[in-house]
């Protein structure tokens, strides 16, 4: 696998440590080496659909062919969302249901990953979690296959040691590709082989995303440690009454020249997933700043989770800040 690019999709949804339904996608198709020509490169996705994908973790779908990848959701959720930010997957949508098709289902995670040889886990951002589901893929999987987790911001480091296999544990953390944010941060743990992240740079580059790879261990990786930053002083502004969300949007949107902000950017990640995130971050230090404000817990205690439900900073499916006018206040 060392820096061959992937030709074939294995892919597998899991509610691991839930106690609830396994759901597992697979996808193969022949390799073009013709020096290998009867070998296939698989890939295993284990995740949680309810969660957002780098993580994201939101992801409930996805496949690669010649080169390019694809992210799917629910089909109207996915609609809404490139609708608001004007942009979508680098695979067309309209091939998305051509090659749905192409995908198999099988209930059973141990036949699912058989032959994978890489796994990427997207279950709930729990560490406890996530170790349990490692220990299980470790125990499940081929002794070749890498073991990635698509974390956005739980190092590898804490979760290795619940396999055999830590030299071949690592941090793939992809962001969004099924709204352009093609790319994905990849860090290794303690005892992480020089193979493995060459490995997974390969083949992150095979689905159109750029790779992000990370020197030395950091907590939220390469590019999550800056939207962090950005992320939690925004937060902060809001939950203290210092500034409106909507102008902080705006004054982001003119000097970024994006068509979002990081309060509609939260939305789309998921306001239930983005406390999460931020737990982890003050369970790290202690600090007190760290901490999710509280008034982003009341917003999700009364279900107000963001996109997925209709309502978070914003409304949907007709967010205020997608209207004309928006960036004059009007």
């Amino acid at each position: 696998m060392d820096g061959e690019p992937f030709s074939s999709y294995l892919g597998c949804a899991e509610r691991a440590a839930r106690k609830t339904p396994l759901r597992t996608i697979r996808r193969t198709k022949k390799r073009n080496e013709t020096n290998q020509k009867n070998q296939r490169r698989r890939l295993g996705y284990l995740g949680n659909a309810d969660c957002d994908p780098g993580g994201g973790i939101w992801l409930r779908r996805m496949w690669f062919r010649s080169g390019t990848f694809c992210v799917r959701k629910d089909a109207d959720q996915g609609a809404r969302c490139n609708a608001v930010t004007g942009k979508g997957p680098t695979f067309p949508i309209a091939q998305w249901e051509e090659h749905a098709r192409k995908v198999q289902v099988y209930d059973d995670l141990a036949r699912a990953i058989s032959a994978a040889d890489l796994v990427i886990e997207v279950v709930p951002e729990e560490l406890e979690t996530k170790r349990k589901v490692f220990a299980e893929l470790d125990r499940l999987a081929p002794s070749h296959a890498l073991l990635a987790t698509n974390s956005s911001s739980i190092p590898i480091s804490r979760i290795e040691s619940a396999t055999q296999r830590p030299e071949k544990c690592l941090n793939i953390h992809f962001y969004q590709p099924a709204v352009g944010m093609n790319m994905a941060d990849i860090m290794g743990g303690t005892r992480t082989s020089p193979e493995s992240p060459s490995a997974a740079r390969a083949f992150v580059r095979s689905v159109a995303c750029v790779p992000l790879p990370v020197q030395k261990e950091i907590l939220g990786f390469c590019f999550n440690s800056v939207w962090r930053a950005v992320k939690r002083q925004s937060l902060y502004m809001w939950a203290g009454g210092f500034v409106d969300f909507r102008d902080i949007d705006r004054a982001w949107m003119v000097f970024t020249g994006m068509t979002y902000g990081p309060f509609f950017l939260m939305d789309l990640v998921g306001l239930d997933v983005i406390f999460a995130i931020e737990k982890v971050y003050f369970l790290e230090s202690g600090d007190p700043r760290d901490e999710p404000p509280l008034a982003l817990k009341e917003k999700i205690g009364r279900g107000e989770l963001g996109l997925k439900t209709g309502k978070g900073f914003y409304t949907y499916p007709d967010p205020e800040c997608a209207r004309d006018g928006f960036l004059q206040g009007k």
